[in-house]
């Protein structure tokens, strides 16, 4: 067995140089991720930037030039998740990361890893083809043309690499609007959430305030008005929403124990299977069904006009209160927030809404503002329409690539890295080694039909389970199989039996630790020699120590501990009946006559039937089972149109002709 690198500044020193250049398109965490796995190959990059300073997304901008998250955001999910497995947090860092913070954490890999060299600042790409048209390749001519125009020198400019590495991720300009009857003449103030800062800053104190949409963004957004001095807040959601009540994060995380050959077998499951289990409809399954107070929490919101026309499982996951903030729950039972069904239009003071229980009102309701958490569209205008289609004007939001990277096409070195909803930094590390791979050689693609089968079967297991929503279409990146499948295709996927074999003391921390990318370091290629050691240090943070965070209640109070011992017998005999209970689940579905695995497109056949005869027969719930159809939301579908929020970012300059 060949000797692991200790760690991956190791791994760049040593890794033997290659003749290829690739260009980099972005430089927030998927890009700065991307750049250090090209390195760490020996394949040299250059990454395009086209704001004058790197980290994308996640660094805070008061201008709105740019799309940016707002000043108060933390990243909603915890520090080891969020984390990249080549370069872990250090162990001092809250469980509970700020914006900032994740700047910081990337600034110190630019620094260390000298990839400021490698970034061009003010460089806006336009085009990107292939640069050899219309014959047949060898593998060592596929090369890629890349047009840009660079504001610094006022120069437009082509030049040619080896492969292309398209890093600007799901929340890169890709913001949209609804178009409302009336927006036009309203004088209120309207910004979507990729333009949002904070309330002072769009004079926001004092007014009534209406926030459209229930995301992550949304809720976030619209229960931060009111504490801040806002008015009044109106929500508006058609289909409802679950929103789930949560305590802060360092509290959640410190008390959390993580079983993942649990969590496996349980995407195993039909997802309507699981549900009744979060929802405490099936007896004597094992699992986590929602408590008393959880199921009260969500009375409150279907009480207030949140009540959901879909399952639990069939929409994104949404948290409310985990940064110690007023949660949405206790400010709709406080009068602080209202709920609305939609909008019917705008006048030009106010908004003329449809109740809480989807009556048309009699009339408008004075509202100063309306901030716009649509979502996003994954695109990148920029690429040839004639490799991959990733306009904005696209019909609905499908990303038809390979493992949600590589676009299919003849054309070798193109890979879109976080163009599915996502563990961001999880699916940028894991993404960016697959590209490496796949540009080296080192994974055989299978043949252009297989994979255009595969995208499309995952495609329509995740629409036949999922409601029709634009931001829904790409949920790959939420379920472990994912990142699993991917990791099994570049060989460090690590199981029970291989762990057991090639490396028996991380076998704990795969089956007992918070899953997180340096599982994806233990064996295999791009294994490291301090895994275990970083994976202990992580682990002891969480449970032992004070509370580090700030804002959190307890702050400087010790953590509970965890009673377990990862490594002893107990340990495993104590999770094993829940294994038994949860394997027998998967036998009862199977019996039951339902297909199912680990994989996204294993579960495809199920989804399909439960999508035709209950969703669509019983509950009038339409899926979109056609790549590239338009979204069913009751508003595309219906004719509505969309406003894009970055302009500058909506097409291909038109002066760039394919030759394909």
């Amino acid at each position: 067995m060949a000797s692991r690198p200790y760690n991956l500044k190791e791994q760049i020193k040593n890794a033997k140089k290659t003749n290829l250049k690739v260009c980099v398109i972005g430089s927030g965490i998927s890009g700065i991720q991307t750049m250090k796995t090209m390195l760490a190959n020996g394949v040299d990059v250059v990454c395009f930037e086209r704001d004058k300073d790197a980290c994308g997304f996640w660094r805070f901008k008061e201008d709105t030039e740019h799309p940016s998250v707002y000043r108060s955001i933390h990243i909603d999910s915890d520090r080891d998740q969020n984390s990249f497995g080549d370069y872990p947090w250090d162990t001092d860092k809250p469980l509970l990361i700020h914006n900032t913070e994740i700047v910081n954490y990337l600034r110190k890999q630019i620094q260390e890893f000298n990839l400021d060299k490698k970034i061009k600042f003010g460089v806006a790409v336009e085009f990107v083809t292939p640069a050899f048209r219309g014959k047949e390749h060898t593998k060592d001519e596929h090369k890629w043309e890349v047009t840009y125009f660079d504001e610094i020198s006022n120069e437009r400019r082509t030049e040619i690499f080896d492969g292309v590495a398209v890093c600007t991720g799901r929340h890169g300009g890709g913001g949209f609007t609804p178009d409302f009857e009336g927006l036009e003449n309203y004088k209120g103030f309207t910004t979507h959430s990729s333009k949002y800062k904070y309330p002072a800053k769009h004079d926001l104190i004092g007014k009534n305030v209406c926030v459209v949409g229930v995301g992550n963004s949304g809720i976030d957004i619209s229960t931060e008005l009111v504490p801040a001095g806002c008015k009044h807040c109106y929500v508006v959601s058609r289909s409802g929403c679950y929103v789930q009540k949560m305590p802060h994060m360092e509290i959640r995380e410190s008390r959390r124990k993580p079983d993942n050959l649990a969590a496996q077998l349980t995407s195993m499951l039909p997802w309507f299977w699981a549900d009744d289990i979060v929802m405490g409809k099936r007896s004597g399954a094992s699992g986590t069904p929602m408590t008393a107070p959880q199921v009260k929490d969500q009375d409150i919101l279907n009480k207030h006009g949140l009540k959901p026309t879909h399952k639990f499982m069939q929409q994104h996951i949404i948290f409310t209160g985990f940064a110690g903030q007023k949660t949405l729950h206790d400010q709709l039972e406080d009068g602080e927030m209202s709920v609305k069904k939609g909008i019917v239009k705008f006048t030009e003071d106010g908004i003329l809404f449809k109740d809480k229980d989807g009556n048309v009102e009699k009339e408008a309701t004075k509202v100063d503002a309306c901030i716009f958490a649509t979502g996003y569209r994954q695109q990148a205008g920029f690429v040839d329409k004639n490799i991959v289609d990733m306009r904005f004007e696209r019909k609905g939001n499908d990303v038809p690539l390979w493992k949600g990277t590589i676009p299919v096409t003849k054309y070798h070195g193109l890979s879109f890295i976080n163009f599915v909803q996502s563990a961001t930094f999880q699916c940028a590390e894991i993404q960016g080694r697959l590209a490496a791979a796949v540009l080296l050689y080192q994974v055989k693609l299978p043949s252009l039909e297989v994979q255009n089968k595969e995208v499309n079967d995952v495609r329509n297991s995740l629409m036949a389970r999922y409601i029709d929503r634009s931001q829904l279409r790409v949920q790959h990146g939420i379920v472990q199989g994912f990142y699993d499948d991917i990791a099994e295709t570049l060989g460090c996927m690590p199981s029970f039996w291989r762990l057991l074999w090639e490396r028996p003391d991380c076998l704990s921390h795969y089956l007992f630790t918070r899953w997180q990318p340096l599982h994806y370091r233990m064996i295999g290629p791009g294994a490291f020699g301090h895994t275990k050691e970083k994976l202990d240090e992580a682990n002891e943070s969480r449970y032992n120590g004070i509370y580090k965070n700030e804002e959190h209640p307890l702050h400087g109070e010790e953590k509970p501990g965890d009673p377990r011992n990862l490594d002893s017998y107990e340990t495993y005999f104590k999770h094993a009946s829940g294994w038994a209970r949860l394997a027998w689940q998967v036998i009862l579905a199977r019996m039951s006559g339902y297909s199912g695995g680990m994989k996204i497109q294993d579960h495809l056949e199920t989804n399909k039937k439960y999508a035709i005869e209950i969703d669509l027969k019983e509950n009038g719930i339409e899926h979109s089972l056609q790549m590239g159809a338009e979204v069913k939301d009751g508003y595309l579908d219906q004719g509505g149109k969309r406003q894009f929020v970055f302009d500058n970012r909506k097409e291909t300059v038109p002066m760039h002709r394919s030759h394909l």
